[in-house]
């Protein structure tokens, strides 16, 4: 598995994670969290546009930006991918109200909720598949929460809803927020 893959059987991220803030539990125990991969919409083309110097710079501000929202939320990155993050929050609220601070055309942000653990360096459970499942059918724009998530997350901020049409990976129940207008 290369830097940035995540093992879709395991949700193995197989990095040491880049963690900017503790994450309920910080031990190598299991813990229940909130999980959020992000991917930046038409990076690929985008690279191939504007050439790797261009492409590379974008990349570093959408990193500060991800970290930027992921902090002020008290959530953790525990790996970058190559065009997107994987971050983890102590409550379904608090990972809602980060992608909102995110929400942008050019991102598609899934979110899932449940046990993770770590693993030495690494990042594993259902949480992060689903949550991958999830931002892959995520229109950009928009933000695709499992039902559990929706169902927990008890202050999140103000937001439209509409069903995700249940395909490989997501279930019925999984719901695609906006920020309310």
């Amino acid at each position: 598995m290369s830097s940035g893959d995540t093992n879709s059987t395991t949700g193995d991220t197989g990095n040491s994670g880049t963690s900017s803030a503790p994450v309920a539990g910080g031990t190598d125990d299991a813990m229940l969290a909130a999980a959020m991969v992000v991917d930046s919409v038409g990076s690929t083309s985008r690279r191939a546009a504007l050439g790797e110097a261009a492409a590379n710079e974008i990349d570093r501000a959408e990193r500060a930006q991800m970290t930027t929202a992921v902090l002020a939320h008290g959530g953790s990155i525990v790996d970058f991918t190559g065009d997107g993050a994987i971050a983890l929050f102590p409550s379904s609220s608090a990972a809602i109200s980060a992608a909102f601070a995110l929400c942008a055309p050019h991102y598609r942000i899934g979110i899932a909720v449940g046990e993770v653990r770590r693993d030495g360096t690494s990042w594993a459970g259902t949480p992060l598949v689903a949550a991958t499942a999830l931002e892959r059918r995520c229109p950009p724009g928009a933000v695709a929460c499992s039902a559990l998530t929706t169902r927990t997350a008890s202050s999140a901020p103000p937001s439209t809803s509409e069903p995700l049409p249940v395909a490989d990976g997501t279930q019925s129940g999984d719901v695609v927020l906006r920020p309310a207008p």
